[in-house]
């Protein structure tokens, strides 16, 4: 999983999929930056992770408007 740090991720909990820029994967929490906010997801609730589809999620950033 620490190859994915940095790439373009889905993480899957019962409820909810995340998607965004895996940052940070601990002992106790794997964190995301999406394009609205960082979240933070227990890892007693993460069903998956996997690497985002190619073209799937908006640039973080996007100076050109």
């Amino acid at each position: 999983m620490k190859e994915l740090i940095g790439r373009e991720v889905e993480v899957g909990t019962p409820g909810m999929t995340y998607s965004g820029k895996l940052l940070e994967m601990t002992e106790t929490e794997i964190t995301l930056q999406t394009e609205t906010a960082w979240i933070s997801v227990p890892v007693d609730q993460v069903s998956y992770i996997k690497k985002a589809p190619e073209g799937s999620s908006a640039p973080l950033f996007d100076p050109g408007g």
